[in-house]
Protein backbone atom coordinates (compact mmCIF):
# COMPACT_ATOMS: atom_id res chain seq x y z
CA UNK A 1 0.00 0.00 0.00
CA UNK A 2 1.22 3.54 0.62
CA UNK A 3 3.52 2.82 3.54
CA UNK A 4 6.53 0.61 2.99
CA UNK A 5 7.99 -1.30 5.92
CA UNK A 6 10.98 1.08 5.82
CA UNK A 7 8.73 4.15 6.06
CA UNK A 8 6.75 2.66 8.95
CA UNK A 9 10.00 1.87 10.77
CA UNK A 10 11.07 5.47 10.13
CA UNK A 11 7.90 6.80 11.74
CA UNK A 12 8.33 4.43 14.71
CA UNK A 13 11.99 5.46 15.03
CA UNK A 14 11.22 9.18 15.13
CA UNK A 15 8.44 8.67 17.67
CA UNK A 16 10.76 6.49 19.79
CA UNK A 17 13.55 9.09 19.73
CA UNK A 18 11.01 11.69 20.78
CA UNK A 19 9.74 9.50 23.63
CA UNK A 20 13.27 9.04 24.92
CA UNK A 21 13.65 12.79 25.33
CA UNK A 22 15.08 15.82 23.61
CA UNK A 23 18.80 15.57 23.02
CA UNK A 24 18.98 11.89 23.94
CA UNK A 25 21.39 10.13 21.62
CA UNK A 26 20.50 6.55 20.72
CA UNK A 27 22.59 4.10 18.74
CA UNK A 28 21.28 2.14 15.80
CA UNK A 29 21.47 -1.17 17.75
CA UNK A 30 19.56 0.40 20.65
CA UNK A 31 16.80 1.60 18.30
CA UNK A 32 16.66 -1.82 16.64
CA UNK A 33 16.33 -3.59 19.99
CA UNK A 34 13.69 -1.18 21.29
CA UNK A 35 11.55 -1.44 18.16
CA UNK A 36 12.13 -5.13 17.51
CA UNK A 37 13.50 -4.58 14.01
CA UNK A 38 16.69 -5.97 12.42
CA UNK A 39 19.85 -3.94 13.06
CA UNK A 40 20.55 -3.46 9.37
CA UNK A 41 16.99 -2.11 8.89
CA UNK A 42 17.42 0.33 11.80
CA UNK A 43 20.74 1.48 10.36
CA UNK A 44 19.21 2.00 6.91
CA UNK A 45 16.28 3.95 8.38
CA UNK A 46 18.49 6.15 10.56
CA UNK A 47 20.84 6.91 7.67
CA UNK A 48 17.89 7.94 5.47
CA UNK A 49 16.45 10.12 8.24
CA UNK A 50 19.90 11.64 8.82
CA UNK A 51 20.32 12.41 5.10
CA UNK A 52 16.94 14.16 5.16
CA UNK A 53 17.90 16.22 8.22
CA UNK A 54 15.21 14.68 10.44
CA UNK A 55 17.82 13.25 12.81
CA UNK A 56 21.44 14.16 13.43
CA UNK A 57 24.26 11.68 13.75
CA UNK A 58 26.51 12.19 16.78
CA UNK A 59 29.96 10.62 16.59
CA UNK A 60 31.91 9.16 19.45
CA UNK A 61 31.60 6.68 22.24
CA UNK A 62 28.30 8.09 23.44
CA UNK A 63 27.18 8.85 19.92
CA UNK A 64 24.08 7.84 18.09
CA UNK A 65 21.15 9.73 16.63
CA UNK A 66 19.06 12.60 17.97
CA UNK A 67 15.94 14.31 16.65
CA UNK A 68 16.52 17.65 14.94
CA UNK A 69 12.89 18.80 15.02
CA UNK A 70 9.82 18.47 17.20
CA UNK A 71 7.25 15.94 15.97
CA UNK A 72 4.86 18.85 15.33
CA UNK A 73 7.33 20.07 12.69
CA UNK A 74 7.69 16.76 10.82
CA UNK A 75 5.04 16.03 8.20
CA UNK A 76 4.43 12.35 7.47
CA UNK A 77 5.21 13.16 3.82
CA UNK A 78 8.77 14.17 4.79
CA UNK A 79 9.40 10.77 6.37
CA UNK A 80 7.99 8.93 3.37
CA UNK A 81 10.07 10.98 0.94
CA UNK A 82 13.21 10.53 3.06
CA UNK A 83 12.88 6.75 3.04
CA UNK A 84 11.06 6.20 -0.26
CA UNK A 85 12.16 8.91 -2.67
CA UNK A 86 9.16 9.88 -4.81
CA UNK A 87 9.05 8.82 -8.41
CA UNK A 88 7.77 11.20 -10.99
CA UNK A 89 4.15 10.75 -11.98
CA UNK A 90 5.09 9.37 -15.38
CA UNK A 91 4.30 5.80 -14.27
CA UNK A 92 0.67 6.90 -13.82
CA UNK A 93 0.40 7.65 -17.53
CA UNK A 94 -0.04 4.76 -19.97
CA UNK A 95 1.83 5.13 -23.24
CA UNK A 96 -1.48 5.51 -25.08
CA UNK A 97 -2.47 8.58 -23.01
CA UNK A 98 -1.58 11.97 -24.44
CA UNK A 99 0.47 14.51 -22.48
CA UNK A 100 -2.12 17.14 -23.39
CA UNK A 101 -4.17 17.71 -20.21
CA UNK A 102 -7.30 18.48 -22.24
CA UNK A 103 -7.15 15.08 -23.98
CA UNK A 104 -6.00 12.97 -21.04
CA UNK A 105 -7.95 9.79 -20.36
CA UNK A 106 -10.32 9.77 -17.37
CA UNK A 107 -8.36 7.08 -15.54
CA UNK A 108 -5.16 9.12 -15.80
CA UNK A 109 -6.87 12.30 -14.58
CA UNK A 110 -8.37 10.35 -11.67
CA UNK A 111 -5.06 8.77 -10.66
CA UNK A 112 -3.28 12.13 -10.74
CA UNK A 113 -6.07 13.70 -8.67
CA UNK A 114 -5.89 10.92 -6.06
CA UNK A 115 -2.10 11.11 -6.01
CA UNK A 116 -2.26 14.87 -5.34
CA UNK A 117 -4.88 14.40 -2.60
CA UNK A 118 -2.78 11.80 -0.81
CA UNK A 119 0.36 13.95 -1.04
CA UNK A 120 -1.46 16.98 0.37
CA UNK A 121 -3.00 14.94 3.20
CA UNK A 122 0.36 13.46 4.18
CA UNK A 123 2.01 16.88 4.03
CA UNK A 124 -0.62 18.24 6.44
CA UNK A 125 -0.41 15.36 8.95
CA UNK A 126 2.51 15.59 11.37
CA UNK A 127 4.10 12.89 13.46
CA UNK A 128 2.73 14.60 16.57
CA UNK A 129 -0.73 13.47 15.48
CA UNK A 130 0.49 9.89 15.16
CA UNK A 131 2.74 9.61 18.20
CA UNK A 132 0.14 8.52 20.71
CA UNK A 133 -1.22 5.91 18.33
CA UNK A 134 2.00 4.11 17.34
CA UNK A 135 1.64 0.40 18.06
CA UNK A 136 3.83 -2.65 17.67
CA UNK A 137 3.70 -5.07 14.76
CA UNK A 138 2.16 -7.67 17.10
CA UNK A 139 -0.83 -5.37 17.59
CA UNK A 140 -1.70 -5.41 13.89
CA UNK A 141 -3.91 -8.24 12.67
CA UNK A 142 -2.44 -9.81 9.56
Amino acid sequence: MLFSRTAVHGIYTLCYLNREGSGTSLSSPAVAAALGIPRDQASKVLQGLNNAGLVKSIRGRRGGYVLTKALEEIPVADVLEALNPPEDDEHLRPKSCTHDATRMCGAHRGLLRLNDCVRRALANETLAGLEGSVCHDADIAV
